[in-house]
């Protein structure tokens, strides 16, 4: 027997689709190394889809008797995108990635698709590689969409080297991907901060302005606004407990927990918004009730259904619009830059940056400095004013 028993799987109950895996060795370089070969095929039932594995089993046997006779090795064959979508399934099986992760790869790997053949992963070339990077960049893709594709190929590749598929990958350190570019966040200038301000206190309360606020006064990225629920409100403390995101993976609604363990973290909530928010969960309370109202979303509605992710970038861009909100290099503000404003609102305010940092949900000090303290114009002109006035010094 050449290859071992077929282990089968179900890939994706919706589409029917299963995978059988097998194992075999062959001789190289005098050493007998083992090799794994995977295929894919559509089945009904789990006695279809093992009698079609069977099948797969007695053709490649029959291959590989051939083969042996004229003393050849069996010639591994497994395909790029079965080793890939069966990579990213482990992983978002075993909770290894989220599923937002996991939807990031498996949009890196269409874009890999796009230029690079569909080959037996041990037939890649370096040359290819780059030849799929310079197509890419061709398509007009940004570099960093492009340096993403890659590392992800790369990483892949690492895999199928650490379990004996291929002997090396060719993705070495001589083959780059695209130079990522750095962009410097961009926030609201003071007079634009108290601008949005004024405004948001004219209006009445609602899901928008209340993740405006929470943006401007505690920064939170968009999904910690969203995945907030009331339990996560300490009313008698004024804080916010950041402990899960709201975001979106292949057209699906994904609770997921915070990038790092930085991010779960507690922001003291300033008093007017504090307000705002126990008038909102009173109305919340009232509808459902007390012990209902705890898992409902801060931002959903009355009922406790959560504000759509698309939802709140659409409705935040019109009113961006709507009332020329524009950040500090004149483009029309993002809902990131309320963010970004809190942060720079602290470190031009004389707030500490390890405060700062983990109030950001930053793992490191230096990741907040290195992102926000070249940021303010203000800042750079009175440091200007300070070296003039210690130069001028006799």
């Amino acid at each position: 027997m050449f290859y071992s028993p077929g282990s089968v799987r179900a890939i994706n109950a919706k589409t029917k689709k299963w995978q059988v895996r097998f194992t075999y060795y062959i001789e190289e370089g005098g050493r007998r190394r083992k090799r794994q070969l995977a295929r894919n095929f559509t089945a009904s039932s789990q006695r279809e889809a093992k009698r079609i594995s069977s099948q797969i089993h007695m053709e490649l046997e029959r291959d590989a008797q051939a083969a042996a006779e004229f003393g050849l090795n069996i010639r591994e064959d497994v395909m790029l995108s079965d080793y890939a979508h069966d990579y990213i399934d482990r992983r978002e099986a075993s909770k290894a990635i989220e599923k937002t992760t996991a939807a990031n790869y498996r949009s890196s790997m269409k874009l890999v698709l796009r230029h690079l053949p569909d080959l037996p992963i041990n037939l890649i070339k370096a040359d290819m590689v780059r030849k799929m990077d310079e197509n890419l960049l061709a398509d007009g893709l940004a570099p960093d969409t492009v340096s993403k594709a890659h590392r992800f190929l790369k990483q892949l590749l690492d895999e199928a080297e650490s379990t004996g598929l291929i002997d090396r990958n060719p993705i070495t350190r001589a083959i780059k991907p695209p130079k990522r570019q750095h962009r410097e966040p961009t926030s609201l200038t003071p007079n634009e901060r108290r601008r949005l301000l004024s405004l948001l206190d004219s209006m009445q309360d609602t899901s928008l302005t209340l993740a405006m606020r929470l943006g401007l006064s505690a920064g939170l990225r968009n999904e910690e606004a969203l995945g907030a629920r009331w339990e996560d409100i300490d009313f008698e403390n004024g804080a916010i407990h950041i402990r899960q995101a709201l975001t979106v993976a292949h057209g699906e609604i994904v609770l997921k927990g915070p990038k790092t363990t930085a991010g779960f973290r507690d922001i003291p909530l300033e008093s007017g918004l504090r307000e705002r928010l126990f008038s909102r969960y009173t109305n919340v309370c009232f509808e459902v009730g007390k012990l209902a109202a705890a898992k409902c979303f801060v931002l959903g509605d009355e009922k406790g259904a959560f504000y759509h992710p698309t939802a709140l970038i659409k409705e935040f861009r019109s009113f961006a619009k709507l009332y020329d909100i524009r950040d500090v290099r004149g483009n029309l503000a993002t809902y990131y830059c309320l963010r970004h404003t809190f942060a720079t609102t602290l470190l031009q305010n004389g707030v500490d940056a390890k405060t700062a940092a983990s109030l950001m949900g930053h793992s490191s000090v230096a990741e907040t400095l290195n992102t926000y303290a070249s940021t303010d114009p203000s800042a750079k002109a009175a440091a200007g004013q300070v070296v003039e006035r210690i130069m001028a010094e006799r």
